[in-house]
């Protein structure tokens, strides 16, 4: 039975961070650092949430609440690890 704590190898992380940092765009960096971490076995699933203007997406179930549009949490990125 495992401990509950998810460490990642020293050598995954020193090559997460070169990966991210030769990234200029946010884009791409987000989508690097979301596809390598769910890469990793541990990890079934990764997303990156970003705080953004509300009432941005026409199909948003809290529409009716975000009349005012304040900024709230919106899914960006989202990534799980596959089996085959």
């Amino acid at each position: 039975m495992g401990t509950g704590v998810f460490r990642l190898p020293l050598q995954s992380v020193q090559g997460l961070l070169l990966g991210l940092a030769r990234e200029r765009s946010l884009d791409r960096l987000l989508d690097l650092g979301i596809h390598r971490l769910a890469d990793f076995p541990d990890v079934a699933l990764a997303r990156v949430w970003l705080i953004q203007e509300g009432d941005i997406c026409p199909s948003c179930p809290m529409s009716t609440l975000c009349a005012q549009n304040i900024p709230c949490l919106q899914l960006s990125r989202t990534s799980a690890f596959v089996t085959t």
